[in-house]
């Protein structure tokens, strides 16, 4: 647990000094620091491989949340600038109930010969009367619509290749950072060998020391 906060700290330290960057990479330093972050955090954890440890830095970070946040508001501008080319489809539908019958005088036959017309009271509504109907409507060209899809579009490329850079970028620096972690744990476990080898020959020393078979320094 001590050498996991040793290490931890270690990373932090060389995070803030030895991978310092200049202003003109603002996108660089904004990687390291975002994978320090990571670092600090995954070694205080515990011991993670390097695959892993890529995959938790990209998971968290919160530079590649917004990245993949603004990749997905071009996505959705895209589909509703492409929806602006799209044929409009219209549907409508009526029911209605008819309570009382509505009755018309209609010549439904003549006598035999020519003779005067045969009226009848009808019944000239239904019960239930049902209307049902369908439009579509597509314009053949449509210049605004075109540009915003197409400006959509390129808009969602750049997206795209913002979130590539700035993932290669924040594994770069993630890597960076994990070596040094790597190193800084090694040199560690030397100095907890080499203290306890120092530790071990002094108490081998004063215990010769107290019997007489050697002189104290």
């Amino acid at each position: 647990m001590k050498l996991r906060y040793c290490l931890a700290a270690a990373l932090s330290l060389a995070a803030s000094t030895a991978f310092a960057i200049p202003p003109e990479a603002p996108l660089a330093a904004s990687a390291k620091e975002a994978a320090a972050d990571t670092a600090a955090d995954t070694a205080a954890e515990g011991d993670y491989s390097l695959e892993s440890y890529l995959r938790k830095v990209e998971s968290d970070n919160r530079d590649l949340k917004l990245a993949r946040e603004d990749l997905l508001q071009a996505e959705q501008s895209v589909v509703q600038a492409r929806s602006a080319l799209l044929p409009t489809v219209a549907a409508q539908y009526s029911y209605t109930r008819n309570l009382v019958d509505v009755m018309q005088t209609s010549p439904v036959a003549s006598q035999a010969g020519g003779g005067q017309l045969i009226y009848q009271d009808v019944d000239s509504n239904f019960d239930n009367e049902s209307t049902i109907g369908l439009g579509v409507n597509q314009k053949l060209f449509d210049a605004q619509a075109i540009a915003s899809y197409s400006q959509a579009r390129k808009a969602r490329e750049v997206r795209v290749a913002a979130l590539e850079t700035t993932r290669r970028s924040i594994r770069t620096a993630a890597k960076k950072l994990y070596a040094q972690a790597q190193l800084t744990k090694a040199v560690l476990e030397v100095m907890e060998t080499s203290e306890k080898a120092a530790a071990e020959n002094y108490r081998s020393v004063s215990l010769k020391a107290q019997a007489g078979v050697s002189t104290e320094l």
